[in-house]
This record gives C-alpha cells, sequence and structure tokens, in this order.
C-alpha cells in the first residue's frame, strides 16, 4: 500500500536526525496509522473507533513520568488515548524510535542498535503498551529493486477497485523493512513488545520538488497487555495527560487537511 506524506519541500529527511524525524512524523505525516497502530490496535480495538482520540507526545523527558535516571533517557513517542475527551492511561503506549538511513551502495545496511534495551525499559517502567518502531529512511535504490506494478483505485463505498495504470515502483524500502523485521525478530525481543518496520523512501514530485512517499504494508507484531503495568505509572499518566490538555493543539498536517 502507498500514501503520500505531506509535502516536506526542502528538508532532507535522509540526513534528518531521530529526533527531528520524529518531530517530523508526529507533525507532518498524513496518516499515523501504518506507524503507530502496532500499538494501538492491540489497546482499543481496529477502526472505526468513536469516541476515540489520542494525545501524543514526542520525546517525553522520564522525570516527567516520575521515573528515575535509566534507559530509556527520553520516550520517544508516547500515546494516550481518549475516549469522549477523557485520558485513559490504562491504553497508553510507549514507543522506542530507531532510525535507518539508506544511501547505497550499501542497500543491507542494519541500525546500530535494535533498541530493545529501551523497550525493555519501558516494560520496566510500568507503561501498558510497548512496542519498537524502527524508521528506514531511504533514498532511490538501484535498479534491481524497482517492480511493474499495477495501480488501482477504490471507486466505490462497496470496496470495489478499479484499474488505473501499471507503474514501475522503487521497492528498496519495502524490502529493507522487511529485512529489519526479521532482524528484530531474531533478538528475541520480550513477546509482549510490539514491532514495526516502516520504510519512507524518497521521491520527487512532477514539479521538481522533494517529497516522501512511505511504502508500507509491513509484517509486523502486535503489542500485547504488559504484565508490568504499574498503577503509579498510570496515575503519572493521567497527571501528564490533565496537565498538557490546556495546551493541546491539532497536528499541523491535520489542520491543512481540515482547511481543504
Amino acid at each position: 500500500m502507498r500514501f503520500e506524506t505531506e509535502k516536506y519541500i526542502g528538508k532532507n529527511l535522509l540526513n534528518a536526525p531521530e529526533r527531528e524525524l520524529v518531530q517530523y512524523l508526529c507533525n507532518e505525516s498524513s496518516s499515523l496509522y501504518w506507524f503507530f497502530n502496532f500499538v494501538v490496535e492491540p489497546a482499543i480495538g481496529p477502526p472505526p473507533r468513536p469516541g476515540w482520540d489520542y494525545i501524543i507526545f514526542a520525546e517525553v523527558p522520564r522525570e516527567d513520568l516520575g521515573l528515575k535516571p535509566g534507559q530509556p533517557g527520553d520516550i520517544d513517542i508516547l500515546i494516550i488515548p481518549t475516549f469522549h475527551g477523557q485520558p485513559r492511561p490504562e491504553f497508553a503506549a510507549a514507543i522506542e524510535v530507531k532510525r535507518l538511513a539508506l544511501r547505497g551502495p550499501n542497500w543491507s545496511k542494519n541500525v546500530d542498535r535494535y533498541g530493545i534495551t529501551q523497550a525493555n525499559g519501558l516494560l520496566k517502567a510500568g507503561f501498558p503498551y510497548v512496542g519498537i518502531l524502527h524508521l528506514i529512511m531511504n533514498a532511490p535504490g538501484p535498479t534491481e529493486n524497482w517492480r511493474n506494478l499495477q495501480e488501482f483505485k477504490v471507486v466505490g463505498d462497496d470496496g470495489r477497485v478499479e484499474f488505473v495504470a501499471e507503474t514501475e515502483i522503487d521497492m528498496t524500502g519495502p524490502i529493507a523493512a522487511e529485512r529489519q523485521f526479521s532482524r528484530l525478530l531474531k533478538q528475541n525481543p520480550h513477546p509482549s513488545i510490539g514491532l514495526n518496520c516502516v520504510a519512507v523512501s524518497q521521491t520527487l514530485y512532477s514539479e521538481g520538488s522533494r517529497g516522501w512517499l512511505s511504502v508500507t504494508d509491513p509484517e509486523l507484531r502486535h503489542a500485547s497487555k504488559s504484565q508490568f503495568t504499574h498503577p503509579v505509572m498510570l496515575a503519572n499518566l493521567k497527571t501528564l495527560a490533565d496537565c498538557a490538555s490546556p495546551h493541546l493543539k491539532m497536528r499541523p498536517a491535520d489542520a491543512r487537511r481540515n482547511q481543504n
């Protein structure tokens, strides 16, 4: 499956540090489903989810949640679902993010660390749901990775599809995501930790501006409710959500969509 992120003209995500990449993902991606559903669906079920919304935090310092110094230093992404505006910390998810940049010529490059130590730290800290997200940022890959694929569009509410065209697609990102998922599984992370590897691939729009196309329908492993969930952490998550609520803003990507 393919979907376009928002155009991020003039920004080279391939060279963006991990912290900046997390900020971009949370603010600018046109859809968060493919990135976060592996921890959200096990908590509150599949879409549609009437009445549900989400508070999303990035780079949360440990001390903001009453945690002593340890691993991870910051929580890369924290998602606290709300139901009819009320925070539901028992369904919150903490995600450790690892970035892999593929520029070639080594298209089978691996991450330096898998994020398992940090994810184990999140379990120990008492978060209800924990996940590891590997983001594979790739430049256009070698010719042997390009495939001729058929493009279809949905033409009715009943899910009927209509053939559009046959198009050549760079599969470097999806190939790398599948390879990374396999590597991650071989590290034997705790069974309750959700695993997701998503490729975000550089492309060019017809008018010449640089954009980013996320190509994903990856293998993944859903998180499951942690047996280490702690009532003190739930109380601290509720406090964080309550304190943040007066200052919350709509994601820029969602605000732009609502204007169109």
